[in-house]
Formats: structure tokens, sequence, C-alpha cells
């Protein structure tokens, strides 16, 4: 779905305002998507969120892609262990609405790494602005030996720039 108003207040209010009872309600807007996705694969694949970093974690209370990601997952009636926090951020990275559409990709190039394995994965996120920090999941996901079949987003901001 586009990112767009009202989502925008609603997506802020979760993430950096501390209003948690939201979860559930855009939990129900990724789970037609996370559906799609599993039944597509022929199975559940392990669902990833994107990491918050540890600051925004501290500061937000909650890591809010994690709690999104395990709310649509329970609407879809997936097991609780589908939902696999496998990557980690490596390096501290500016917060990606202080850096430029053109510096995200550098911004979060090399910061996340991922734990061994193997077998299918879903990248999950809130919103893709460009694009960055879904590549460098998929690039550390991939680097650490997993078959990343798709990235799933609550909500697409169409930056005009990703398509130039």
């Amino acid at each position: 779905m586009p990112y767009r108003a009202p989502l925008t207040s609603l997506v802020t209010a979760h993430k950096d305002r501390g209003a948690g009872w939201l979860c559930d309600l855009l939990g129900s807007w990724l789970a037609p998507g996370l559906a799609a996705v599993v039944e597509a694969a022929g199975s559940c694949p392990a669902l990833v969120p994107l990491p918050s970093t540890p600051a925004a974690v501290r500061r937000r209370g909650a890591d809010h892609v994690l709690d999104l990601l395990r709310a649509a997952s329970v609407r879809c009636g997936l097991p609780r262990e589908a939902v696999s926090p496998l990557l980690r951020r490596t390096r501290r990275v500016r917060d990606q609405v202080e850096v430029s559409h053109q510096e995200r990709s550098g911004n979060q190039a090399g910061s996340m790494s991922a734990v061994r394995g193997e077998g299918p994965v879903v990248v999950v996120d809130d919103i893709r602005t460009t694009g960055a920090s879904l590549d460098e999941a998929v690039r550390a996901l991939t680097a650490s030996g997993h078959d990343v079949l798709a990235a799933l987003v609550l909500a697409d901001a169409e930056h005009p720039r990703r398509w130039a």
C-alpha cells in the first residue's frame, strides 16, 4: 500500500510516539501480504524483521518492526517461532530520516550481519523509502547462506528516485 495519509500518521505514532496499541491494526494490514508470501512459498519460511538500531529500541521502548511482524503472523495463524530475528546491526548508522535519499545506501552499507543458516527467509520492514535498508538486509542474509524469497513491507513510499 502507498505510504500516504493517514498511514503516515499511524506508523509514526506506533514507531516514535509509543502508540503500541496500533500494532494489531498495522499488523492486520500487513497480514494479507504475509499470507500471500507464505502461500507462494508452499511452507512457512523464516520471517526476518529488519532490525532497529539498539539506540532506537532504547528510545522507543520497543522494536516496532519485530512487534508488527509478530502481530501479522498471529493474524495469519503462523507459529510464533516463524518470526526469526536473524539480523543484527554491526555498526552505528545514522537514522535514515537524517540522511538524503542519495546517502541512504552508503549509510546502510555493511551495517548488518545475519546468523549463519540456510533455507528460505522473508525480510519484513514497515516502510520502504529507497530500499537501502532492505538491500543491506538481503545482502547480509544471502552472505550468511539464507535463500531470500521476498522482501515484504507494510507500505511503500514510492520515492521517484528509486525508479530512476
